[in-house]
């Protein structure tokens, strides 16, 4: 129910890509609005060390044009966050499956984070 709520949740912005890891809950989160949208879930392998992981979804995010959409675990998200030229952020609790930052990449401007909530708690 709450990777369907996520069409919902953001029925009026335009994505180009959405990314995954390995993982069957990040695909699964996923897979609602790629049926929705015709669009393919790329997979960037998470794995050590970490610092690779985040690398490679940085570089996934810039070969494309437009918005993506990742779905992301609770040790990699702040750490997405942060080399996209976003804010620090707090932890997040590895039980906690509703939080959506939406992080706007400014050319030659600081990014600007808004985070939110998505679904039924």
């Amino acid at each position: 129910m709450r990777a369907t709520s996520l069409i919902t949740a953001l029925h009026r912005t335009p994505l180009s890509q959405l990314v995954a890891t390995q993982y069957q809950r990040t695909q699964q989160t996923l897979a609602p609005i790629a049926e929705e949208r015709h669009l393919p879930v790329t997979i960037v392998e998470a794995a050590n060390p970490i610092e690779q992981h985040i690398q490679h979804i940085v570089e996934q995010v810039h070969a494309v044009q437009g918005n993506t959409l990742i779905a992301g675990h609770s040790d990699t998200v702040p750490l997405i966050i942060k080399a996209l030229g976003g804010p620090e952020i707090q932890a997040i609790n590895e039980d906690d499956y509703s939080q959506l930052f939406i992080l706007s990449l400014n050319d030659g401007q600081p990014a600007s984070l808004i985070a939110t909530r998505y679904g039924q708690e």
